[in-house]
């Protein structure tokens, strides 16, 4: 297909979009902390399984058969994009609410685009770029238009703390999808299946996040809250992590096989556009007119992305 590397990036965004719901409800009842070792050892279960199952891949094979150059890379990626950059994102998740964090998505693309041209020297023509403006400043104003945060009685220096947590959110998972992409162009390499580099990636980030937990003795206050299933959030935890980083991470890891590193992070820069619309469906909040301008500006950027190479070809 001239095109699944796009195909699947939407579908990674979408998927993504739906973990959104349950992972925000997940944060506020367990913490954002909690939640992010909680989602990682689901995951990192849930890819063995479909590992094991589907693919026939034991033990010594999944961390034998790659090369370790790319157990570098996806390690690299892991810690950068899922242990910290996740880290950031369920923060500001907490403190802003879903629509406006994810608003500052908009970073991931300029992240990736520029440590994609440092580290793997990617090529984007003119209209490449132009859709990423288009898709990064639709998505920007999707999220100014909205406004608001979480929590009306947050202070002010939580509303900072979030703003922060926001910014660094996206541009570590930029970087850590070009570490990602490096893992897949080792010369010499046997080709990995997105599943097992999704798989790789998760056992890095879980592995540095819990011995950073350890090295700070916070384990038992870490998981206390998971324990307790703190107000019902278990549920949503699990449901977050079957969406996000086990079929959305799969899904991810494709993509960035498929793709250049700053084309496929603009494509799942479209998540607050999903979330606006599931926000709409689930939740009947109403959506303004300069909303709905926005949402079609992001579209339009992305579709200018998608066909770049034969817009160019016609001009």
């Amino acid at each position: 297909m001239h095109f699944s590397g796009e195909l699947a990036a939407i579908l990674t965004t979408l998927v993504w979009s739906i973990g959104i719901f349950p992972f925000t409800e997940a944060s506020k009842r367990l913490g954002s902390n909690p939640l992010n070792h909680f989602r990682l050892v689901v995951a990192i279960i849930l890819l063995w399984v479909l590992l094991a199952a589907y693919y026939g891949l034991g033990i010594s094979d999944l961390f034998l058969q790659p090369d370790w150059k790319q157990w570098l890379w996806l390690g690299l990626s892991g810690i950068m994009g899922l242990t910290i950059g996740d880290y950031f994102a369920f923060r500001s998740m907490e403190l802003l609410g879903a629509r406006l964090s994810s608003a500052f998505s908009t970073l991931s693309p300029v992240a990736a685009l520029l440590f994609g041209l440092l580290f793997l020297s990617e090529d984007i023509n003119v209209w490449g770029i132009l859709g990423l403006v288009v898709t990064v400043g639709g998505v920007l104003w999707l999220g100014l238009s909205k406004g608001g945060t979480a929590a009306g009685h947050l202070s002010a220096a939580d509303v900072r703390l979030g703003i922060v947590a926001a910014v660094l959110s996206p541009v570590c998972q930029g970087i850590g999808l070009v570490f990602s992409k490096l893992a897949f162009d080792v010369e010499g390499a046997e080709a990995l299946l997105p599943a097992h580099a999704a798989w790789m990636r998760m056992v890095c980030a879980g592995g540095s996040l819990y011995l950073f937990t350890v090295m700070r003795g916070s384990w038992r206050i870490i998981h206390a809250p998971l324990l307790e299933n703190r107000d019902g959030g278990l549920i949503y935890g699990l449901a977050g992590a079957f969406f996000g980083p086990f079929l959305g991470m799969c899904l991810s890891m494709y993509t960035v096989s498929k793709l250049d590193a700053s084309v496929a992070q603009t494509i799942f820069s479209l998540v607050p556009v999903f979330v606006t619309l599931g926000a709409m469906i689930f939740y009947r909040e109403r959506v303004s007119l300069l909303a709905w301008m926005a949402m079609l500006i992001s579209i339009a950027g992305v579709l200018v992305i998608v066909w770049r190479n034969e817009i160019g070809a016609w001009f």
